[in-house]
């Protein structure tokens, strides 16, 4: 059979390398993987997925016809990931057991005898066991079903904090999206209506969720690299001895201490040092920025590092400094989170934000 690329081949085969790329990017970044691992762990199973669509659209799957039998059991992971990804962040160790990944295992011993006679031929065949592949393929969309239910119950760990709160469901709701297209194609395929056309669109909202989970590397890094936030705190505070004006003095003194010791220039600056330059243990910290401040400690380094960025863009003697290094000297590690956090807290870019502070200069970016 002839080999035939057309535009959407290829424009899936970018979206592989697209994701491949961004896991290697994320694992390289500074900071603990272990918040990480499940994001790229997911990246990783998506591009070798859409690499071996791209190679079945192309007619040209068995040039490389192992990841067939595979890659139904990647959908078995997504789910669990995904949990894992999520429930670290709320804090949830119910919702992280690796006993989440047994259903992947179970299907990965169901796909070894398709597997073997692919490894055998050096070629695509028909599965020896088709009761088993129809199994492992339909059994895919209650357990995809089972997961979104999972995971949006895991969200409303999220209320009190209404910026991840909000991320957290948008991801939930790419689970569902993920998962409607998946539930799709099978029920597309059992009718006969599967055409070209509902095949692509398909795997597209594949491509829209696992660019959802692509944008947490970036525009997001606080839910990958920084301290996650509590659960509700009224009642995890409840017998501590913080009074309210006890509370406002440590503020002051963290707020002190963030100015004096320039905090947001220190890339893996956590909150254990923010306690350790208190002078107080870290749930006290913890308690005031929560309680009294307001806000987690990724809200607040990243309102003192928008505060040094302000500072700087109203600077004269930065008019020439380009916007890019001005991120950098005030602790932002990418162009993408810095510009997303300030339009967030200024309503305006950066750039913008220069122009005017400096009275309507050109500003360098």
């Amino acid at each position: 059979m002839t080999a035939s690329f057309d535009l959407w081949t290829v424009l899936f085969l970018c979206f592989a390398f697209l994701g491949a790329a961004v896991s290697a990017l994320l694992w390289a970044q500074d900071g603990p993987r272990h918040r990480r691992w499940p994001v790229i762990a997911m990246l990783v199973l998506f591009s070798v997925t859409i690499t071996d669509y791209a190679l079945f659209w192309s007619r040209t799957r068995n040039v490389f016809p192992y990841l067939a039998p595979v890659t139904p059991v990647f959908y078995y992971l997504y789910g669990p990931l995904l949990l894992r990804y999520i429930g670290s962040l709320a804090h949830d160790r119910r919702s992280i057991s690796w006993l989440h990944f047994l259903p992947a295992a179970a299907a990965l011993s169901l796909s070894i005898p398709a597997a073997a006679t692919v490894a055998a031929a050096g070629r695509l065949t028909a599965s020896p066991l088709p009761l088993l592949t129809s199994v492992i393929e339909w059994g895919a969309i209650p357990h995809l079903v089972l997961y979104s239910v999972l995971i949006a119950r895991t969200v409303q760990a999220f209320r009190e904090h209404p910026r991840l709160y909000h991320w957290s469901l948008a991801v939930a709701l790419f689970l569902v999206v993920f998962t409607v297209a998946y539930a799709s194609y099978y029920m597309l395929v059992a009718t006969g209506l599967l055409t070209p056309g509902w095949d692509y669109a398909v795997s597209a909202a594949m491509c829209l969720f696992i660019s959802g989970i692509a944008y947490a590397g970036f525009v997001m890094p606080q839910l990958l690299n920084d301290e996650p936030p509590l659960r509700p705190v009224r009642s995890k505070y409840g017998h501590s001895p913080v009074t309210e004006r006890t509370a406002r003095e440590i503020a002051e003194r963290i707020g002190k201490a963030a100015r004096e010791h320039a905090v947001w220039k220190r890339p893996h600056f956590g909150l254990e040092d923010l306690a350790l330059l208190v002078g107080l243990p870290r749930h006290y910290v913890s308690q005031v920025l929560n309680e009294h401040m307001g806000m987690n400690f990724y809200e607040f380094m990243n309102g003192i590092r928008i505060a040094e960025a302000k500072r700087m863009l109203e600077d004269p003697a930065h008019r020439d400094t380009p916007v890019i290094d001005i991120a950098f000297s005030a602790g932002f590690n990418n162009k993408v989170s810095f510009y997303a956090s300030f339009r967030n807290a200024a309503g305006m870019t950066p750039a913008e934000y220069k122009r005017r502070a400096l009275g309507g200069v050109p500003a360098s970016s």
